[in-house]
């Protein structure tokens, strides 16, 4: 079996806590992981399992990314990190792993005869991870970790799927939730670029101008206006 070693991402022994970055992959939920495109591989999974159907995470806070440890087998066999080889390192000692929902996406011995009863992840998991680079474990039979998600390619492949996230803005697998948002903020932010156009004064009288460098002042309201516009036929029209 592979280890992120073979596939350029150094000795974990080499690594600590310190050297990760911390990582919003939701609001509200923070993990420390390897660098910052594995952060944003791993944001978009959540998005995407969101807009599968994952309902996650959930209010208790119970995601995990950086671990200096050992596979869960391995330490139930008693191995020691001194001396166990990297085989044996959790693929979260590297940083490059990302458990969710751990309290309703337990770790089991062996797959389940009926997977879908004991994980709240959608049917659809194993395709969005490997589009992101990743594998999941909920394709794994001893042990079966629906929980886990963790990086299968090298970092300069990673490195280009975050490039394409990033550069994406893929407003296509945004949620309900987040897309009422967004156009509940357009509304209030064209709202009050109109006021400020007109003066603070929706009805100004013939001849008074907003305080300052007018022309500058509209012409960057304008700029504003268009990027607004262009946000908004993205949310109304996706894909």
């Amino acid at each position: 079996m592979l280890t992120p070693k073979d596939l350029g991402w150094g000795d974990p022994r080499d690594l600590h806590d310190s050297a990760m970055t911390t990582v919003e992959v939701h609001p509200g939920h923070k993990v420390r992981l390897r660098n910052t495109d594995v952060g944003a591989v791993m944001t978009e999974l959540v998005r995407r399992l969101r807009a599968a159907g994952w309902s996650g995470p959930d209010q208790q806070l119970d995601e995990w990314g950086y671990a200096r440890r050992l596979k869960r087998w391995a330490e139930a066999l008693g191995h020691q990190l001194a001396t166990a080889p990297l085989s044996e390192w959790s693929d979260h000692a590297w940083g490059t792993a990302l458990d969710l929902d751990t309290a309703t996406n337990p770790l089991l011995p062996t797959i389940p005869a009926n997977m879908w009863e004991h994980t709240t992840m959608p049917r659809t998991s194993a395709q969005i991870a490997t589009g992101l680079g990743l594998e999941w474990g909920g394709t794994w039979t001893e042990p079966w970790d629906p929980q886990h998600f963790q990086v299968a390619v090298s970092p300069d492949r990673l490195r280009e799927i975050a490039t394409n996230i990033k550069a994406a803005e893929d407003l296509n697998i945004a949620d309900t939730e987040d897309k009422s948002f967004l156009n509940a903020k357009f509304g209030r932010v064209v709202e009050r670029l109109d006021l400020i156009r007109l003066g603070d004064n929706p009805d100004p009288a013939s001849g008074r101008t907003h305080p300052g460098n007018l022309d500058t002042i509209v012409r960057k309201i304008n700029e504003v206006l268009a990027d607004l516009d262009q946000i908004k036929r993205r949310l109304d029209n996706p894909g």
